[in-house]
C-alpha cells in the first residue's frame, strides 16, 4: 500500500481499475483516468479504502459510491447505480453553513395558489393549461404532460417559456440557489433557466443560470455559484425536448436556503388533508382566508368554524391569552369562551 500525503494527513491510496488492488492509479501530478475507473472483474476499484468500506469505489456491476461513514450505507453521500440512476443521494450546495439539500426550500412550492404572493404566467405558441401548470409547483414530482406538441420544430418566439415573479427579493448567498426540474419521458433536451437578480435589491435585471442544449436525463438540479445578492423571480424556455409529442414536467425548482425555513411554502393540497396537532400561528403573523372577494353565488372558499347541536358547558383548553369560538346551531348562537361562555343570539 502507497500514501499520500494531503494538507499532511496521509491516506492509503489502493488500485482502481484492477483486480489487484496493489496498483497505485493515484498521484499528486493529476487525476486517474477514465479507463482507471474500471471495475476488474468481481473486485471493487477503491480509492482511500479497501472493499465496500471505501469511500469511494465501484462496484462490480458498474455503479459509483460515495461514502462518509465507513460501511454504513445509511451515511452514503451519493449513489449512483450502472443505468445511471441515483439511489442515493444528500446533496449539499456552498460551504460550511450554507450547505442544504436538494428542494428543502424551494421557494416555487404552490406558486400558482398564493395569490398576492405569485405571479406565474405563461408565453410561446403552446397552449399550457392551469390544470398541468399547478402540477409544476405542489411538491408531488408526478409527470404529466404540460404541453402537447413538437417543441423542437417551433419557431424561437414560440418556445414554451413558463415564469414565476414575486413581489419582493429574496437575500441569497453565492452559491446559495440551485435550479432545475422533474420530467420523465418527454424532459428538456435543450432549455434555459434564469432568474431575476439584483447585486443592492433595488436594480434587477434577468441572468441566466443554467442551459443546456443536450441534455439526456429525465430531471436536472444545478447549484448556481453566481446568484450572491437578491432573487424575485425565476423562467425557464424550453427549445426541445426528448419526445416531439410534447413536454412532460413534474416540478420546478427555485431552492434559496434563505429563501425562509425549510418548505417555507407548503399548502395541503385541494383535495384537503389532514392535520395532526395544533396549529399555532406565532404573534404577529396574520392569519388570512381567501384573498379576493367571493362571489354572491359561491359555494367554496368560506371559513368554517366547529358547531354543537346546544349550548357549550365545557371548559376549552387555555392558548396564551386567545379565546375559542363555535356556533350553537340548536339556537343559533355564536358563543366565544372568556372566562365563562359568552352568546349572541343571530337572527
Amino acid at each position: 500500500m502507497k500514501l499520500i500525503d494531503i494538507n499532511g494527513a496521509r491516506l492509503p491510496v489502493r488500485g482502481i481499475g484492477s483486480a489487484s488492488p496493489s496498483t497505485n492509479n493515484v498521484t499528486l501530478s493529476g487525476a486517474a483516468s477514465a479507463a482507471q475507473f474500471r471495475t476488474g472483474g468481481s473486485a471493487f476499484a477503491q480509492v482511500l479504502g479497501s472493499s465496500a468500506n471505501s469511500r469511494m469505489y465501484l462496484d462490480a456491476a458498474g455503479g459509483f459510491s460515495l461514502r462518509t461513514g465507513l460501511n454504513d450505507d445509511s451515511k452514503t453521500a451519493l449513489a449512483i447505480g450502472a443505468d445511471g440512476d441515483v439511489t442515493t443521494s444528500i446533496l449539499p450546495l456552498g460551504a460550511n453553513a450554507s450547505n442544504w439539500q436538494a428542494d428543502k426550500f424551494n421557494v416555487l412550492y404552490h406558486a400558482t395558489l398564493r395569490q398576492g404572493d405569485c405571479t406565474v404566467t405563461t408565453s410561446g405558441g403552446f397552449t399550457i393549461g392551469s390544470a398541468f401548470l399547478t402540477q409544476c409547483f405542489d411538491g408531488s414530482l408526478g409527470s404529466d404532460q404540460v404541453v402537447s406538441g413538437n417543441i423542437g420544430a417551433a419557431s424561437t418566439a414560440n418556445k414554451p417559456v413558463i415564469q414565476i415573479d414575486w413581489p419582493y427579493g429574496k437575500h441569497t448567498q453565492g452559491g446559495g440557489v440551485g435550479v432545475g426540474w422533474a420530467s420523465r419521458y418527454w424532459f428538456p433536451v435543450d432549455f434555459k433557466i434564469e432568474v431575476n437578480l439584483s447585486s443592492d435589491g433595488v436594480t434587477y435585471s434577468w441572468q441566466t443560470v443554467a442551459t443546456e442544449t443536450a441534455w439526456n436525463q429525465g430531471y436536472y438540479f444545478k447549484g448556481s455559484p453566481s446568484t450572491a445578492g437578491y432573487i424575485k423571480g425565476f423562467r425557464i424556455t424550453v427549445n426541445s425536448t426528448a419526445s416531439t409529442s410534447g413536454l412532460q414536467l413534474g416540478e420546478l425548482f427555485c431552492c434559496i436556503r434563505e429563501g425562509g425555513t425549510p418548505h417555507p411554502e407548503l399548502y395541503l393540497d385541494t383535495a384537503g388533508g389532514t392535520l395532526y396537532g395544533t396549529l399555532r400561528i406565532v404573534p404577529g403573523i396574520n392569519l388570512l382566508v381567501g384573498y379576493t372577494a367571493l362571489s354572491t353565488g359561491a359555494s367554496d372558499g368560506f371559513l368554517y368554524l366547529p358547531s354543537m347541536n346546544g349550548a357549550p358547558t365545557g371548559t376549552p383548553t387555555s392558548f396564551g391569552s386567545t379565546v375559542p369560538v363555535v356556533y350553537d346551531t340548536a339556537h343559533n348562537q355564536l358563543c366565544i369562551y372568556n372566562g365563562g361562555w359568552k352568546k349572541v343570539t343571530l337572527a
